[in-house]
């Protein structure tokens, strides 16, 4: 789901799950994620590299445990951000990053 999705590499998405992995398995005993809309991301966390990238791709997940039932998103519910062009030439900056709501 993250590599098709959310556009993240292979490695990209391996890192995410590498780093996250163990504030999700302690939301018992389910985990709900929300991904942050990037426009309301964007606002909240301003971001400035220099130099300034060609592109910056920019995703950020809220998650906490939850004793509600939950359903399956599908692929119509899961929100995208801009389409990451990987092959022009220039600096493409990546970030993800999430926040463990307790």
């Amino acid at each position: 789901m993250l590599t098709e999705h959310f556009q993240l590499t292979s490695d990209e998405a391996t890192d995410m799950v590498t780093y996250w992995l163990p504030s999700l398995q302690k939301c018992t005993p389910r985990c709900r994620i929300v991904m942050l809309p990037v426009n309301i991301y964007e606002q909240l966390a301003q971001l400035t590299i220099l130099p300034a990238p060609r592109q910056l791709y920019r995703l950020f997940m809220m998650f906490g445990a939850t004793n509600s039932p939950l359903q399956p998103c599908t692929s119509q519910q899961v929100t995208t951000t801009d389409s990451v062009d990987r092959h022009s030439a220039g600096l493409l900056a990546v970030e993800w990053g999430g926040m463990h709501i307790v």
